[in-house]
This record gives structure tokens, sequence and C-alpha cells, in this order.
């Protein structure tokens, strides 16, 4: 509980921040990487490389259960999957950050209300017919 209160206080507190200097960082593409360059250069450096960091962790943490689930680790097929990925992964780092998000973003909100018509569905006709273990 300590801890999701001090996660919270922390992204209270870069909100703040980033809604205080909003006419400065409204055209950025980062705008908390902004505004960490505007508190200090070395500062902002610090953020972009722990940008990075977290950016290629969360691709290599993906792109491992992606192939596992597909074939088994460490086999001929499971590199050529992370091969082809990693060169996909690559070519769309030229597209933009911006751009990406703007185009992936909406396709998996997509993909999350046709995901949540199963889930209401089931909800619903557990709720009519009253039993616990529809399958």
């Amino acid at each position: 509980m300590i801890g999701g209160l001090i996660i919270t206080f922390l992204l209270m507190m870069i909100n703040l921040g980033l809604i205080s200097q909003f006419d400065k960082i409204k055209h950025v593409d980062l705008p908390t990487l902004k505004l960490a360059t505007q508190m200090s250069p070395s500062i902002g450096i610090i953020m972009s490389v722990i940008m990075i960091l977290v950016i290629y962790n969360t691709v290599v943490g993906l792109m491992y259960a992606f192939a596992s689930r597909f074939s088994v680790p460490f086999s001929r097929r499971y590199f050529i999957i992370i091969i082809t990925m990693a060169v996909i992964t690559y070519i769309s780092t030229f597209i933009g950050f911006i751009s990406l998000i703007g185009k992936v973003f909406p396709i998996m909100g997509l993909f999350g209300f046709i995901l949540l018509i199963p889930v209401l569905y089931k909800g619903l006709i557990k709720r009519i017919t009253g039993k616990s273990n529809i399958d």
C-alpha cells in the first residue's frame, strides 16, 4: 500500500510539472524528457538513457514471450522468429515515434474492444442463467 501511495504521488508530481509547463512542451514528442532537460541537461541525458533502456527491456521481453509462444525456446524456429521480429522492429524505428504511436494505439484500442465483446457476452450469460461456470 505504501508503494502504491508513493507511485501515485510521483505520478501526480510528474503530471503537475507537465501541466505547469504545457505551453513549452505541447508540441514536443517526449514532453517528460523535455521537462527533465529544462531542469538540467545532465538530468535530460540520464532520462534519455533510462527511456532507451526501458524501451529495449520491453521489446526484449515481448519478443521472447511472442517467440516462445509459437516455438520451442532456443530452437531453430525460435531464432528465425526472433531475427524476423528484430528486423521488423528495426525497420519500424524509421517510422518515427509519434507516427508509430498514432498508428498503433488506435489499432490496439480496436483490438481491446473486440476482445471485450466475448468477455461481456460471457458475463451477461452468467448473470442471465445464474450459472457460475460457463466455458
